[in-house]
């Protein structure tokens, strides 16, 4: 099925995926004149004011499956979380009008990012994102996580997607990933999404989400300090290990025996405070709840948030 919108208009959705150089590449070998000066917007709209329409097609031909496939990779990385940048919340605000609201966590920042895709609008879906590249109307790697989430909640049919080409192996490189569904409150559903291939499977279905530990044996920990706007946080890092993990009870009668999953190592970070009143020793065999969380200087799934700590 060919794309509804006009190649300048496409054009201009893709070109804020690159950077300066690239634009600056493009100008180049079209042998532009005067863009030096110019910085990235800017650049964008000397490329489209300075080409032609059968200009523009060559453009397309040449960089839009390398900015689709790169965005799309980029996607994966934040929902495998091997990127500075993870999926930290995933919610469906109005399942009917298949509306998906997502935050991304960095280091010292967040993204907030919105996609609704159904029949109506497929040739060009309502979309926003105010990172710099989705802020612009592009395919950011944060629409493309949506796009992912709104796929495999069934909201359309690849076959009838016509605003972009993807890459060969696109469903190839989705094939393994999934979703589940952390929470359902008032209409409002609350979903985990992640890569049943990568090494941390069985837990990332409880990614960004309350979670009760049982059984854990704490094997190591080490007292550690943070400094934030000149606060001083005393905490320790511990590890626990050969337990089970399952979702945070609101009532006893949630218990589902057939909702924990076995690990092998999961990291938590205690307060000096509550890991001192717990009088926790290396060999206690703990039962405790937090929020498992991927963090990225660790590179390692860790709890955070942690309460009710129970030794055996």
């Amino acid at each position: 099925m060919p794309r509804e919108i006009p190649d300048d208009e496409y054009l201009k959705l893709l070109l804020p995926s690159l950077n300066v150089d690239e634009l600056k590449e493009i100008c180049r070998s079209f042998k532009l004149k005067g863009y030096s000066k110019f910085g990235k917007n800017d650049l964008i709209d000397f490329i489209m004011d300075s080409t032609a329409e059968e200009e523009h097609a060559e453009i397309l031909k040449d960089k839009e499956l390398a900015i689709i496939s790169n965005g799309i990779n980029k996607a994966l990385d934040k929902i495998r979380a091997v990127n500075r940048e993870i999926v930290e919340k995933i919610r469906i605000s109005k399942p009917k009008d298949h509306e998906i609201e997502l935050s991304f966590k960095g280091m010292t920042w967040k993204i907030e990012s919105y996609i609704s895709i159904k029949d109506e609008n497929i040739s060009n879906p309502e979309r926003y994102c105010d990172c710099r590249i989705g802020s612009a109307g592009g395919f950011c790697p944060h629409f493309w996580v949506g796009f992912i989430t709104s796929l495999k909640k069934g909201y359309f049919k690849l076959k009838d997607w016509n605003l972009t080409n993807l890459p060969k192996d696109f469903s190839k490189k989705i094939k393994n990933i999934s979703i589940s569904s952390i929470s359902k409150e008032k209409g409002v559903e609350e979903l985990s999404i992640f890569d049943e291939g990568s090494g941390d499977l069985k837990l990332m279905k409880y990614l960004n989400s309350r979670t009760t530990v049982y059984d854990g044996t704490l094997s190591d920990f080490a007292l550690k300090e943070q400094e934030f706007q000149g606060n001083i946080t005393r905490y320790y890092l511990t590890t626990l290990k050969n337990g089970r993990i399952g979702p945070q009870l609101k009532k006893k009668s949630d218990y589902d025996e057939s909702q924990l999953i076995d690990f092998e190592e999961v990291k938590a970070r205690i307060s000096e405070n509550k890991f001192e009143d717990a009088d926790l020793q290396k060999g206690d065999v703990v039962t405790l709840s937090g929020g498992l969380n991927k963090d990225t200087f660790l590179n390692a799934l860790i709890l955070k948030r942690v309460t009710k700590i129970k030794k055996k």
